[in-house]
């Protein structure tokens, strides 16, 4: 993974203002400001045109799933608000200096698009052409979220890479140390503390600008999730065509946006959750160079190696969704705590009625 991927998403996002026209730190020219506000404009005009047109369709829904398809809808559109906005307008710098960082330390969208194309032969069937009024911008909200899911992962893979590299050049320093201290130890040493030091830096400003993306998506993929059950715990949809043929098309189809949300949540809590592991193997190999390593050292030496333990131990990177809760392992078992509780609440719900 590299830069260079990056760029290619950059200039393909840039046209649905996703992301920022560049990486580089230049301002927005005016033209730029102007097709951002456009944008916006334009889907805002379209959220409203289409709930209007699901009206019909809403007017049907139970309470609980109206209340979940309202909330699906807030998500969605406060989402590409945040991306169109807050990342272009407020956080361009952010974004630039993410990528200056990176380089100084040492097939996602073709299956999206696939199941798209599927979605849409699929709706067509059953809506016509009136699927494109409904439900057009619907795909492109979702297609913006898996965007920015799969850039996340993208760019906490190289966050990864390079904090690998720090073990890697500890691991490498002990097994020569216990033989011989190399003179070029105290210029390793300097290395890594400066790279630990950026490497925290980029995981604040990835958190700064991927906190709210995450939030959001989880709560989208959660809140699909808790209308799928529904669906499966009321046995009926009154939506759902008699023909079995389309009925299994449309069930493949949304599963299918369902299990791609999943995959792409799933690696990014595990990246997050990877790259702590990792940062707790370098501070464990940093205490190692401590034992290994002191054995005649002199007291400036010595004071390098303490020094270096104190700057690893506090700058622990630390991920969070808009600092509403911290990203590791323990996400997952959260998220599916919540589904089980709202599946309890929606089984109850639905027993009452």
């Amino acid at each position: 993974m590299d830069l260079n991927i990056i760029k290619l998403i950059f200039k393909f996002g840039k046209f649905l203002a996703l992301t920022p026209s560049s990486i580089e730190p230049a301002t927005l020219s005016c033209f730029e400001k102007c097709y951002i506000f456009l944008t916006f404009s334009i889907y805002t005009v379209g959220v409203i045109v289409t709930l209007i047109s699901r009206k019909i369709f809403y007017d049907q829904l139970t309470i609980i799933r109206l209340f979940l398809r309202l909330l699906l809808d807030i998500d969605l559109y406060f989402f590409n608000c945040y991306i169109a906005l807050a990342p272009m307008l407020t956080k361009k710098r952010q974004w630039f200096k993410l990528f200056k960082y990176l380089p100084k330390i040492d097939a996602s969208h073709l299956i999206f698009l696939v199941n798209v194309v599927f979605s849409f032969y699929v709706w067509l069937t059953k809506l016509n052409w009136n699927f494109f009024k409904l439900y057009l911008l619907e795909y492109f909200q979702m297609y913006s979220q898996f965007f920015y899911l799969v850039l996340g992962c993208i760019i906490l893979q190289m966050l990864l890479s390079r904090y690998r590299h720090q073990t890697l050049l500890l691991r490498q320093q002990i097994q020569v140390g216990r033989i011989r201290l190399p003179s070029e130890f105290p210029r390793v040493l300097r290395k890594v503390q400066f790279n630990i030091l950026m490497l925290k830096e980029v995981a604040d400003i990835f958190c700064d600008i991927f906190g709210w993306v995450i939030l959001f998506i989880i709560f989208f993929t959660t809140l699909k999730y808790l209308g799928y059950l529904d669906n499966v715990v009321k046995g009926e949809n009154s939506h759902v065509p008699t023909d079995i043929g389309l009925r299994i098309s449309i069930s493949i189809s949304q599963n299918a946006t369902l299990v791609l949300f999943s995959i792409g949540i799933l690696s990014f809590v595990l990246l997050c959750d990877e790259i702590l592991k990792e940062f707790e193997a370098i501070l464990e190999l940093s205490y190692k160079v401590n034992v290994s390593l002191t054995e005649g050292l002199t007291g400036r030496e010595s004071d390098e190696i303490q020094n270096f333990i104190d700057v690893v131990s506090h700058n622990h990177p630390q991920f969070t969704a808009a600092r509403f809760f911290n990203i590791d392992r323990t996400t997952i078992f959260s998220i599916l705590n919540s589904l089980t509780t709202f599946l309890l609440i929606i089984i109850q719900f639905n027993l009452n009625i």
